[in-house]
């Protein structure tokens, strides 16, 4: 008998070493769960700032966007007007209200015959409010009509929203093309072109 109970205590003690080892095994993975888990991750500083690439040049982006010219063009004096939003686009335009200016411009469908006269001043606006992309879209529509009256005007402001864009090297051809048409525009794009020049 004294045998059998001596078997059956070394058999409990054993059991009961596995059992606490189990035990630690686990606490010791979960704690290890957790870690990973809770694990700050790294990313960005608080104040990082993201900017867009600087394209064909090695000058500050900020340098380069301040060669931009985020003015209005003006208002033509005259103007044959069929379409209502049009006309009230222009009006709105013409008192330097951007804000109510564009969306009735932007109603003004392509195929009436304000149609690209509307997307270039809705164009102007977006550049000055550095809608860049809207503006981009706006402008390359009236570039796509060579008989347009802003069509060398839209080139000259393809140019501006480049150089806010920091895209140097689509500046300097938009430039380039605007010069090229001799039109009303070349003084200022001849101008900046030799700003942009400097720039390294």
């Amino acid at each position: 008998m004294a045998k059998g109970n001596k078997g059956e205590r070394s058999l409990w003690g054993r059991l009961l070493r596995l059992v606490m080892w189990g035990a630690i095994t686990v606490v010791v993975l979960i704690g290890i769960f957790l870690a990973i888990l809770l694990r700050p991750v790294k990313g960005p500083a608080p104040n990082a700032v993201k900017t867009a690439p600087v394209i064909g040049s090695s000058a500050p982006l900020a340098q380069i966007s301040q060669l931009a010219d985020m003015t209005l063009p003006p208002a033509p004096k005259s103007l044959r007007i069929n379409s209502p939003e049009f006309a009230a686009g222009m009006r709105a335009y013409a008192g330097g209200d951007c804000t109510n200016a564009v969306p009735h411009l932007l109603r003004v469908s392509p195929e009436e015959e304000e149609g690209t006269t509307a997307r270039f001043y809705a164009a102007a606006c977006q550049l000055a409010a550095h809608k860049l992309i809207d503006a981009t879209h706006n402008f390359l529509r009236v570039t796509g009509n060579v008989e347009a009256p802003e069509y060398e005007a839209a080139h000259y402001y393809l140019a501006q929203v480049m150089l806010a864009n920091g895209d140097v090297a689509s500046a300097r051809r938009y430039l380039r093309c605007t010069i090229a048409m001799g039109g009303d525009y070349v003084a200022q794009a001849r101008a900046q072109l030799d700003k942009v020049g400097a720039l390294r």
